[in-house]
């Protein structure tokens, strides 16, 4: 005994008086997807700044210390700011203050 019944019905009608709730409901989405579109773009606009105005610290700091090592190298006692010549001589191009 087997029988084939068709189970695929029809509910179309149950559609047609969805349709009007379906549309504010979609339009409902859209404008919040909208919304959060326009507060990502804005985070990432916040963060693209932060990370700007951190590099540019990042920048001024690196230069203060290699600025600092030059001033501790040229104020060292030791000849750490020198060379040696073909001759085997040691010199200093620079000198300490006194």
């Amino acid at each position: 005994m087997d029988i084939d019944i068709d189970m695929d019905f029809d509910f179309d009608f149950e559609d047609d008086e969805h349709d009007e709730p379906s549309k504010v409901e979609d339009a409902k989405e859209d404008a919040a997807a909208k919304n959060l579109r326009k507060l990502q773009e804005k985070e990432a606009d916040k963060l693209e700044v932060k990370l700007s105005i951190a590099r540019q610290r990042l920048k001024a700091l690196t230069e203060a210390e290699e600025a600092l090592n030059l001033q501790r190298a040229k104020m060292a006692k030791s000849p750490t700011i020198g060379s040696v010549n073909k001759n085997g001589v040691k010199f200093k191009i620079r000198e300490r203050k006194r």
